[in-house]
């Protein structure tokens, strides 16, 4: 019966798309569906590895907190930490349980609902950003859809896809608040603001540093044209520095973090934060290990469910060249708007980098802006096909150095 609603709520946001997409609607469902489908088949398939449908501890995690909120059984404190940050993806479970009959499947069915519902969300930013180049909207649609990572990802009982719609979602209603001034995307923002909260909570804080970016673009621009770029430069090394001494002085974290955190991590007090020692060799490892990893040269040491990243990690590669001249040309220029839809890559990058020591997939998070990067650059890749090969021969060495490393 689930998978029946599951379906019907498919088949209402396919009808929704192709009225609110007018021209470009049935070309929009077109794109949907597949992202749908292909998202789909792979939960389907990679379930079958498991005799649970669960490959990870934080998956555990999240289907054990999902029952215990779904029926109420000793929950305990765990019930007062709902609603404070990191427990919206459990609470999402829970509900789903409650009406589902504690079905895994079901739950992450839901990674291919929402990882196909970010491709219109996609579509939408694109149209904001570049309103006379429509190609370029319909080439990030379809990257979106079928960019590997993001559909290996959807196959396992993780935030991660939800959280990467929430953000594609804030982009874009801060984009129409701002530059239609629509009251209803500012409320609608608000809204998206704190669920995002409650899944990852610097996730606001990171759209907050993106909108401080663009101020300081604005400010650059209008008021120093002759040397913005230095002065971009100058204000970016300080905001950098700014960042990193804030950091150290906001941890450990908040009460209202560690309430959430204690939640999320199964325990009554807040996990220590690992702060990143300054030492050059660590940076520049976490800074390898968040661009470049999951490795796919590497085999062994860990579950062979991590297989399944491998191929995506090739495209990924194939693409990074291009979409980091792409990140160059949407921000040289300092337009405000473009500013603040790219700089989260940079923001979330800090972030992982600074606490985490460079976890890959929380990359995820704006993976689409990745994908837009690339699309929009890709009709003139010829441009600069010098550096796309001299990148690609030093993937090659990296790699190859990487191997002899772990031999």
């Amino acid at each position: 019966m689930h998978f029946v609603i599951h379906l019907f709520a498919v088949a209402i946001c396919a009808l929704f798309l192709n009225r609110v997409g007018k021209e470009d609607g049935r070309r929009l469902v077109g794109i949907f569906a597949v992202a749908y489908l292909v998202r789909g088949a792979f939960i389907l398939c990679l379930h079958q590895f498991s005799h649970t449908g669960l490959f990870f501890f934080d998956d555990v995690q999240y289907h054990e907190q999902g029952q215990l909120i779904a029926f109420g059984k000793n929950i305990g404190p765990l019930s007062e930490a709902l609603g404070t940050t990191h427990t919206g993806y459990p609470a999402l479970i829970g509900w789903l349980y409650s009406v589902a009959d504690r079905s895994i499947l079901s739950a992450k069915m839901l990674n291919a609902l929402f990882g196909a519902l970010l491709v219109p969300v996609a579509f939408a930013i694109c149209r904001q950003l570049w309103p006379q180049d429509k190609d370029a909207a319909f080439r990030s649609a379809w990257i979106v859809a079928l960019f590997p990572s993001a559909v290996a990802w959807s196959g396992f009982l993780l935030k991660d896809v939800s959280l990467e719609l929430l953000f594609a979602a804030i982009i874009l209603l801060t984009l129409v608040a701002i530059w239609k001034r629509n009251v209803w995307a500012a409320l609608g923002l608000l809204a998206a603001l704190y669920l995002a909260s409650l899944f990852r909570f610097y996730a606001v804080a990171i759209w907050a540093g993106a909108l401080a970016c663009a101020g300081i673009g604005y400010l650059v621009r209008r008021f120093i044209p002759k040397y913005r770029m230095g002065m971009l430069v100058a204000a970016s090394v300080l905001s950098v520095a700014g960042l990193w001494n804030a950091l150290i002085w906001l941890a450990p974290y908040s009460e209202i973090v560690r309430t959430g955190a204690a939640f999320a991590y199964s325990a009554m007090s807040a996990p220590d934060v690992k702060l990143l020692d300054t030492s050059f060799a660590t940076v520049a490892r976490a800074i390898f290990v968040y661009l470049f990893g999951p490795f796919p040269w590497v085999f062994g040491g860990f579950d062979p469910v991590n297989y399944v990243l491998f191929p995506g990690m090739y495209v990924a590669y194939a693409m990074f060249p291009i979409a980091v001249v792409g990140f160059w040309k949407q921000i040289r220029d300092l337009e405000p708007l473009k500013i603040f839809a790219f700089a989260p890559i940079i923001l979330l990058a800090i972030i992982e980098i600074y606490f985490f020591q460079g976890a890959p997939r929380q990359r995820l998070m704006c993976e689409f802006l990745f994908c837009m990067c690339f699309a929009v650059t890709w009709p003139v890749r010829q441009e600069f096909s010098r550096i796309t090969k001299l990148s690609y021969a030093a993937f090659g060495l990296v790699a190859f150095g990487h191997i002899l490393a772990n031999l």
